[in-house]
C-alpha cells in the first residue's frame, strides 16, 4: 500500500513538472505564475527541475527577512543554492503562494515584475497554518524566444511595517540613520 502511495505521489509530481514545461513561457505572465507553482513543490528534485526550466543559468535569488524588533537579514545566492538550503523548511511545511497584485515594467527584452503575494505554510507534523505577506520582484529577460528569470528578491511584511499598497509610488520608505 505504501509503495502504491509513493508511486502515485511521484506521478503527481512529474505531472506538475510536465505542465510547467508545457506552459508558453514566451508570455511573461506565464513565467511568473509557473514560478509560484514550482516554488510550491515539496519534493527537492521535482522543485529543482521545475525551477531550472524557469531561471537563466546564472539566475540568482535574494531574501530580506524582517523580524519584529530585530535588524533585517539578507540571504543571497543562486537559485540552486536557495533550493538546497530551503529543503529543511520544505520537509517541515507544505508551501503555497497566492498572488494578489502584479505590476510589470518592460522595455523590449527585459522586464521587472513586482508582486504582492501571500505565502501559506502548513506545518506537516501539526497541521498548523502560518501566513505571511511578501513583496517580490522578478527581473526577467527574453532570449531564445521565451522569458527567463534572471533575479528574484523578496521581503516579508513585519510589524510595524505593513505592506499595503506597496505597488503605489512612495508608499514604503527606507529610513536611514541620522
Amino acid at each position: 500500500m505504501i509503495r502504491v502511495l509513493i508511486i502515485a505521489l511521484a506521478l503527481i509530481g512529474f505531472s506538475t513538472i510536465a505542465k510547467a514545461q508545457d506552459a508558453d513561457l514566451s508570455i511573461l505572465g506565464n513565467l511568473v505564475s509557473e514560478y509560484f507553482k514550482a516554488a510550491s513543490v515539496s519534493d527537492l528534485n521535482l522543485r529543482e527541475s521545475a525551477l531550472s526550466n524557469l531561471f537563466d543559468k546564472q539566475g540568482t535569488m535574494d531574501a530580506v527577512i524582517l523580524r519584529q524588533g530585530q535588524s533585517s537579514t539578507l540571504t543571497e545566492g543562486t537559485w540552486g543554492e536557495f533550493v538546497e538550503k530551503s529543503q529543511g523548511f520544505y520537509n517541515s511545511y507544505q508551501v503555497e503562494f497566492e498572488e494578489s497584485e502584479r505590476e510589470v515594467e518592460y522595455y523590449l527584452d527585459m522586464a521587472n515584475v513586482h508582486c504582492l503575494v501571500f505565502q501559506n505554510s502548513k506545518e506537516k507534523a501539526s497541521g498548523s497554518i502560518y501566513y505571511q505577506k511578501l513583496w517580490m520582484q522578478f527581473d526577467v529577460i527574453f532570449k531564445s524566444d521565451r522569458w527567463f528569470i534572471d533575479h528574484v528578491i523578496w521581503i516579508n511584511e513585519s510589524d510595524p511595517y505593513p505592506i499595503q499598497n506597496a505597488l503605489l509610488q512612495d508608499t514604503i520608505w527606507h529610513q536611514t540613520a541620522e
